[in-house]
C-alpha cells in the first residue's frame, strides 16, 4: 500500500501559521486520505497564541470547527520570541486579513503535551508533519524520550543543502529560529523526511492560480486569494513576478503522497548550533551526489531534493474544489501530469519523450549602445529568463502534451531555480536534471537600442553533462520512445545518447560544431539549417552542393563576425521587437536559429543538400530556412516544403527550439514526419509573436496561425 492509498490516516500538524501555513492547513483538510486529528502551534511566523487563532478561524471557515488546537512553546528553546513578528506574513500572520472570530477555543493542555497524548491514541499510527520551528517536537521529546517509538513518519519544512538560506546565507527560517530544538528533533530515532529550500523554491504559485481562488465559489478560497496579495508582494523581489514559494504546502504534499520525492538520499543531519554565521545551517553528507545518492545505512533523515511534478496547479483545484477527484501520482516510470491546460486530448498518451541538453538562464540587459574596451556604460533594468536550447525544447513539447523528461545540469547557485521554472510551469519530468557543484550555465546578453547585441555564454554546469553524466541516466534515454539532443553539452555526452537511445533520435545540430559520423547517421531526423547542413556535410566529408555563401566554414566564420547571434549557443529569446525586426532587415541570416527572419534563396540548393545528407544513410533530414519555412526529406522521391505562417514577429530567437519541441511532440502522437513539421512550423510561428523563449511558446488551448501556402 502506498502512503496517499490509506484511508483517515492521523496526522498531526505543528505549525506556526502564517500565509504558507494557512494553504497547507487547508490543503491538509481537503485531503481525502488523512484525519487531521489535531493542530499544535508554536511561535515562528507569528506568536503562538496569534497562530492558534488563526487556525481556529480557518478552521470554522473550512468547514471543520471540532478539529482541535493545542498552544504551543511561546518562546524559543534557548531565547525569547520576538517582541514583534516579521512583515512578510502581515501584522497578524494572515496577511492582515481579519477573519470571522471562531467559536472554538484552544483545548486546556500544551501542544507537546497533546502531541505525547495523541501519539498514545494512536501508537504506531500518528504522522507528525512540521512546518514551523522545531521547539514544541524538541520539548515533546524532553517530557517522554520514547515518543518517537510512537510515531509512523515525521516530514518537516526546514532546511537548506545546495541553495541559500533565507534568513541568512547559511540558515533556513525555521531551523535557525530554533536551531538547538531542531538538532534534538534530527538526532531522534523516528524517520524523518526534510523539505527544505532546496525543493521548496522551485515550487511557486502565480497570480493566475490566485485569481483562481479569487473567483471560487467557495468562502476560504476567497479569503486564502486576498491573504495571499502581501506574500505575492514580498516574493516579487526574490522572483521578479508576482508569485510566491509554496514551502510549506509542498511539505504537507510529499506528506500525504500526492507529490513524490525524488533524489532523496537518506543520510545523517545534524544543525549548527554554535554563535557564528554558520549558525542554524543544515549539514548532511550528499558526497554520493555525482553516483546518483546512495543511501546511508543507519541514518534517519531523507533529504528532499527534487520532486516528480509541480504542486501549484494541483493545491489550486484541491482549495478551490475539495471534492475533486485527486491524480494519482505518476508512476516512477512515467513523467509527470501536466495541468489542465497542457494534457494531451488523445485517448492514449503519447509516447515518452526524453531530451537531453542544456539548461541556461538569460541575463539580458538593454542599453544605448554596447560598452567599448574599458568603458562603463549605464543600462536598463535586468532581466532573468529560463533557457539553453535542451529546456526550451522540452519546454516547448511539454506545453502541448508531451510526455516529457529533461536529462541535464543546473549548478547550486541562485540561478538554478530560474533555469528550471519555465519546465516546472508546464510539468516536465525534473528527476533526471542534477544540481552539479558550481554554477548554472549562462548566457549574459548586452542589447542596444539599433537591436545589435553582444552575448557571452559560460556553460557553468551544462559542460559537465558529459559521457559519465550521460551514463548515469542510461535509464530514461533507453526507456524513451523518442530522444531529442541538441549540441549545448560536451560532445562525448551527446554521442553516448545516441548510443544509449533505442528508439526515435531527433539531433539538432545547434549550434554547429563537428559531430562523430556515427552520431549524425542515428539521427532520425537531422534537424539543421542551411549552415549547418553544410557543416555537417563537411564533417562527412562530401563536398557541399552550390558554391554560394556559406558552402565552408570559412564563410560561416565571417558571418559570425558579422552577426554575434547568428552562432550563439542559447537557443533562448533575449531580443526586444526593436532587435529582431532590425537583425533582420540589417542581416537575414542573424536569426538563424528561428524559423522566420531569413531571406528566401535556392530551393534547389537545399535540396541537393537534403538528397546528398540521405545518400550517407540518414533516414530523414529537415532543413529549417527561415520565413520560407523547412524542407522536409524522407527519400529523393519524398522532399515537402513546410511553409510558416503569416504572422509579425515580435521576438524570434527561440522559435526554433519551439519548432523542434512541437516536432517531437507531434511525432510522440504517431503523427507523419511531415504532419509534425506542419505542427511545429505553426507552433514556431505563434512564438514568434511573444516575448521571451518558453514563455511564448503554446498550449494545447491556444489557437495557432494558418500556414500561408495551406
Amino acid at each position: 500500500m502506498t502512503i496517499n492509498e490509506a484511508i483517515n490516516r492521523p496526522v498531526y500538524y505543528d505549525c506556526d501559521t502564517g500565509i504558507d501555513d494557512a494553504l497547507g492547513l487547508i490543503y491538509l483538510l481537503d485531503s481525502p486520505s488523512v484525519n487531521l486529528v489535531g493542530i499544535g502551534t508554536v511561535c515562528g511566523n507569528t506568536f503562538a497564541e496569534q497562530a492558534a487563532d488563526n487556525n481556529l478561524r480557518l478552521l470554522q471557515l473550512a468547514g471543520h470547527p471540532n478539529i482541535p488546537v493545542a498552544i504551543g512553546e511561546k518562546r524559543f528553546r534557548n531565547r525569547d520570541y520576538l517582541s514583534q513578528p516579521a512583515p512578510i506574513h502581515g501584522a497578524n500572520g494572515l496577511g492582515n486579513l481579519e477573519l470571522p472570530a471562531a467559536q472554538a477555543k484552544p483545548i486546556d493542555k500544551g501542544a507537546p503535551e497533546f502531541l505525547i497524548e495523541l501519539s498514545h491514541q494512536y501508537q504506531g499510527e500518528l504522522e507528525v508533519i512540521a512546518v514551523g520551528p522545531l521547539t514544541n517536537l524538541a520539548k515533546a521529546l524532553d517530557l517522554d524520550p520514547s515518543l518517537p517509538a510512537r510515531i509512523k513518519q515525521v516530514t518537516i519544512m526546514g532546511g537548506a543543502f545546495y541553495t541559500p538560506g533565507n534568513k541568512t546565507p547559511a540558515a533556513e527560517a525555521n531551523i535557525l529560529d530554533d536551531p538547538e530544538a531542531a538538532q534534538v528533533v534530527l538526532a531522534a530515532k523516528w524517520p524523518i523526511t526534510l523539505v527544505g529550500l532546496d525543493v521548496t523554491m522551485k515550487h511557486f504559485l502565480e497570480e493566475k492560480h490566485r485569481e483562481q481562488m479569487a473567483h471560487s465559489d467557495r468562502p476560504v478560497a476567497q479569503a486564502l486569494a486576498e491573504i495571499l496579495n502581501i506574500y505575492f508582494d514580498f516574493y516579487s523581489n526574490i522572483y521578479g513576478a508576482r508569485c510566491c514559494a509554496l514551502h510549506d504546502p509542498l511539505a504537507v504534499a510529499i506528506a500525504v503522497g500526492d507529490i513524490k520525492a525524488i533524489n532523496s538520499p537518506l543520510v545523517p543531519t545534524v544543525v549548527e548550533t554554535g554563535d557564528g554565521p554558520a549558525r542554524g545551517q543544515t549539514i548532511a553528507d550528499l558526497r554520493t551526489q555525482r553516483a546518483g545518492y546512495r543511501d546511508v545505512p543507519g541514518a534517519n533523515t531523507r533529504i528532499v531534493l527534487d520532486t516528480d511534478r509541480p504542486l501549484a496547479a494541483l493545491i489550486t483545484d484541491r482549495i478551490c474544489n475539495p471534492q475533486a477527484a485527486v491524480p494519482a501520482p505518476p508512476k516512477a516510470d512515467t513523467a509527470p501530469e501536466k495541468s489542465a491546460s497542457s494534457k494531451s486530448p488523445q485517448t492514449d498518451q503519447p509516447q515518452k519523450i526524453t531530451v537531453v541538453g542544456s539548461l541556461n538562464v538569460d541575463i539580458c540587459v538593454e542599453l544605448d549602445r554596447r560598452p567599448n574596451p574599458g568603458e562603463t556604460v549605464m543600462g536598463d533594468d535586468v532581466t532573468y529568463l529560463p533557457g539553453g536550447k535542451g529546456a526550451n525544447q522540452a519546454a516547448a513539447a511539454s506545453a502541448l502534451g508531451g510526455r516529457v523528461t529533461m536529462v541535464g545540469a543546473v549548478g547550486t547557485d541562485a540561478n538554478a531555480q530560474t533555469a528550471l521554472s519555465g519546465l516546472q510551469q508546464v510539468g516536465t519530468n525534473l528527476s533526471q536534471v542534477e544540481n552539479l557543484a558550481g554554477a548554472t550555465g549562462v548566457a549574459i546578453i548586452n542589447l542596444d537600442r539599433e537591436g545589435e547585441n553582444s552575448i557571452i555564454v559560460s556553460p557553468g554546469a551544462n559542460g559537465k553533462v558529459d559521457r559519465d553524466f550521460v551514463e548515469r541516466k542510461a535509464a530514461a534515454i533507453r526507456e524513451a520512445q523518442i530522444v531529442v539532443c541538441q549540441c549545448e553539452i560536451p560532445v562525448d555526452g551527446i554521442e553516448r545518447v545516441a548510443e544509449l537511445t533505442t528508439g526515435r533520435f531527433i539531433l539538432n545540430v545547434a549550434p554547429s560544431i563537428p559531430l562523430p559520423e556515427s552520431v549524425i547517421k542515428r539521427a532520425n531526423p537531422l534537424i539543421v539549417n542551411e549552415h549547418e547542413a553544410a557543416q555537417v556535410l563537411e564533417t562527412l566529408g562530401v563536398p557541399v552542393p552550390g558554391t554560394g555563401e556559406g558552402n565552408t566554414a570559412a564563410s560561416a566564420e565571417v558571418r559570425s563576425k558579422a552577426s554575434p547571434e547568428a552562432n550563439t549557443t542559447t537557443g533562448s529569446k533575449a531580443n526586444v521587437a526593436r532587435s529582431s525586426e532590425a537583425g533582420s532587415a540589417a542581416n537575414p541570416e542573424a536569426n538563424a536559429d528561428s524559423i522566420v527572419g531569413s531571406e528566401s534563396a535556392r530551393p534547389e540548393r537545399f535540396e541537393a543538400m537534403a538528397r546528398t545528407l540521405l545518400a550517407q544513410g540518414l533516414e530523414s533530414v529537415v532543413i529549417t530556412l527561415g520565413k520560407s519555412g523547412s524542407l522536409v526529406a524522407q527519400s529523393d522521391d519524398q522532399l515537402t516544403a513546410i511553409p510558416t505562417a503569416a504572422v509579425k514577429p515580435v521576438d524570434t530567437t527561440g522559435a526554433g527550439d519551439a519548432f523542434v519541441g512541437a516536432l517531437a511532440a507531434k511525432l510522440a502522437e504517431g503523427a507523419g514526419l511531415v504532419d509534425a513539421a506542419r505542427f511545429a512550423s505553426r507552433v514556431a510561428s505563434f512564438a514568434c509573436q511573444g516575448y521571451g523563449a518558453q514563455a511564448s511558446y503554446p498550449t494545447l488551448d491556444d489557437e495557432l496561425p494558418a500556414l500561408e501556402k495551406d
